[in-house]
């Protein structure tokens, strides 16, 4: 049956009421992100919703990968938690009916909410606070011999499966975890490889599970309590505290190791020592867990203390193979090759590089180039062993034993097996397995890169088109707008062309009156006597001023209905213009949400290209450490060639 894929899933999250069974979980809302989808958290083994319901905040694991024994495994971690009684997990429900994705029920995990902060994050935050990340060492510690004495491995303990909720922790993500009861079974996932023993697999799975990520952590943190600086000056990154898998891959080249192996403190110089046998040991369940009793100078001696052939050192013999060197007498000069001996005094500087100088100066040094390293004795037998198979196929051949075809084609098969050999023995050294662990990170470094490129080329187009609708939206309003302006005036025009129709009859009428008066003044000024011209005229201009009186009042109601008229038309295109004026702020707004989103994930895609691009460059870099391991190189050691 294929399995549902996070955009299943995300599809499903939008629709909580028709696809969960759950009461509280159908009844809820999804938390959403900037463009109104429901936020997923993914990692390899599931995508985790946040899902609100009433008071009550849910974790909704949906699986992305499907186990048999799934529900067997989280129904014994159910029953050992609740029994435990412990305060750093978190409860939980596995239901098997879960969600519904295309008509079809899938399980899923339902947990309580926790909000916290992860480890990393805390740690970032307070790295300038020494007591803080002391009682937040402490704190894990506690935790960690907790879990212990339950006989509870987590399975996967990093920063992010770590939240700091007021000071305490919690653990979430039980999916490798390990509990009494699930003897035999293999572990579904071998954890962070920035956290995780280089040789786990799937086939260990016991309560020593988490010893090694105990050691890293509580390691890391005792380190920054007492040099808050190695945060800064190593350039953690994001998915690490101080050490990433680089340092458990290669512990000679490992510049946290180095770092705290020079500091100059006691206890991070024992912690240096002490860890690097760890990161040692040959395989998972021989790693001892860091138990320190709150004290964490005793960690140095638990190491270090002596033995028996059962005993912890014990192991690290049985796992560590270590070429046999003659002792060295005293007063020998200089190292000498291909496994001879080596003065102690040189042994001393070898083993700190450059331990003899000032940390001021050191810090200023390139690193040495990384070179294969001796012994080459069986190589040498392997070449001399062919070397003397040629010899004898010459002499049996010279002594007629052999023909000359069949002793050609026994050297040329003797060349082929020699050269076979050579290049196995090249490809298991140290040197080699390191530089091609660099080369793999660089081309997964490249190709993330390169992902990251052609997603901001995407987000970009996406930007684009957004940027271009908008344009083309507020052009469109802000023609409307204009139009209706227009329109507008062409409207108030007319008022005023009616205006001016009403007001010239009106004075047309006034004029007229005002010549017939004038031509009746002058009438009366010619028939009439002095004496009786005054009373006469001023009846004349009384009997006019009555005849205008209506035209003016006339006159002033017009201009009073062409106002009225204009505040009307101003008040209409008003209500309108605002009306486009605010979709115009809602157009402006909604897409500038969309581009907001998209430049914060073009910002957030730019930030990781730099991070890759800095991944890049450093890998290049050590990988020019590494120029002078090639198998021609290798061919010359044998050779004694320098």
């Amino acid at each position: 049956m294929q399995w549902p894929t996070m955009s299943d899933y995300q599809d499903a999250m939008q629709n909580p009421g028709l696809s969960f069974a759950d009461p509280e979980l159908r009844g809820g809302t999804p938390v959403t992100d900037s463009l109104g989808l429901p936020k997923p958290i993914t990692g390899g083994f599931a995508s985790v919703y946040q899902v609100v319901s009433g008071g009550s905040k849910w974790a909704v694991r949906c699986f992305l990968r499907h186990h048999q024994d799934s529900e067997q495994r989280y129904a014994a971690i159910g029953r050992t938690l609740s029994g435990s009684r412990l305060p750093y997990t978190v409860a939980f429900q596995y239901l098997r009916d879960g969600i519904r994705v295309k008509n079809k029920w899938y399980p899923i995990l339902k947990m309580e909410w926790v909000d916290g902060e992860p480890l990393n994050t805390y740690v970032a935050k307070h790295r300038s606070n020494p007591r803080a990340l002391k009682e937040l060492a402490d704190a894990f510690s506690l935790m960690c011999r907790e879990l212990r004495s339950k006989s509870i491995a987590h399975g996967d303990l990093q920063h992010g499966n770590i939240l700091v909720v007021d000071g305490r922790l919690k653990l979430v993500d039980y999916d490798c975890m390990y509990v009494p009861g699930l003897d035999g079974l293999p572990s579904h996932e071998v954890g962070h490889p920035n956290y995780q023993h280089p040789k786990r697999g799937q086939d260990d799975f016991g309560p020593y599970l988490d010893f090694f990520s105990e050691w890293v952590i509580y390691v890391s943190l005792t380190a920054l309590s007492v040099r808050p600086d190695l945060w800064d000056h190593l350039q953690v990154g994001d998915e690490q505290l101080l050490f990433s898998q680089r340092d458990f891959l290669n512990p000679a080249g490992s510049r946290v190791l180095r770092a705290m192996g020079e500091s100059g403190d006691p206890l991070l110089e024992g912690l240096s020592a002490s860890f690097r046998q760890v990161i040692m040991l040959g395989d998972v369940s021989s790693v001892p867990p860091p138990d320190t009793s709150g004290d964490p100078s005793r960690l140095k001696y638990q190491l270090g203390a002596p033995a028996g052939p059962g005993g912890f050192l014990g192991s690290i013999v049985e796992k560590i193979r270590l070429p046999k060197q003659r002792p060295a007498k005293e007063g020998e000069a200089g190292a000498k090759r291909d496994g001879e001996a080596v003065s102690p005094a040189k042994q001393s500087v070898a083993a700190s590089g450059t331990g003899s100088l000032p940390s001021w100066v050191r810090g200023h040094l390139q690193p040495a180039a990384v070179r294969l390293s001796p012994p080459f004795s069986v190589d040498r037998a392997v070449v001399g062993g062919y070397a003397a198979a040629l010899f004898a196929l010459y002499r049996f051949h010279v002594a007629g034993y052999l023909s000359l075809q069949v002793a050609l084609w026994c050297g040329a098969g003797g060349c082929i097996g020699t050269t076979a050999a050579l290049i196995w023995r090249y490809l298991i050294r140290p040197e080699f397995r390191q530089k091609k662990v660099l080369l793999d990170e660089l081309r997964t470094a490249r190709r993330q890169a390169k992902r990251v490129e052609k997603t901001i080329k995407k987000l970009q187009k996406e930007k684009d088109a957004v940027l271009e609708r908008e344009r083309k939206s507020v052009e469109n309003i802000l023609y409307r707008l204009s139009q209706l302006g227009r329109d507008e005036q062409e409207e108030t025009g007319r008022v005023d062309l009616w205006l001016k129709e009403q007001v010239s009859s009106v004075v047309e009428r006034r004029e007229a009156l005002n010549k017939a008066e004038a031509e009746e003044l002058a009438k009366a000024a010619n028939s009439i006597q002095l004496p009786f011209l005054g009373k006469r005229a001023s009846s004349i201009m009384k009997n006019y001023r009555k005849k205008r009186e209506p035209l003016l009042r006339r006159e002033e109601k017009v201009r009073l209905d062409a106002q009225k008229r204009k505040d009307l038309i101003r008040r209409n295109y008003s209500r309108q213009e605002q009306v486009f004026h605010m979709k115009l702020a809602e157009v402006k707004m909604n897409y500038g949400k969309d581009a907001g989103a998209l430049d914060k994930k073009i910002r957030d895609e730019n930030s990781r290209l730099k991070s890759f691009r800095e991944t890049e460059s450093n890998l290049s870099r050590e990988l020019r450490l590494y120029a002078e391991v090639s198998f021609g190189t290798y061919l010359r050691r044998i050779a004694f060639i320098p």
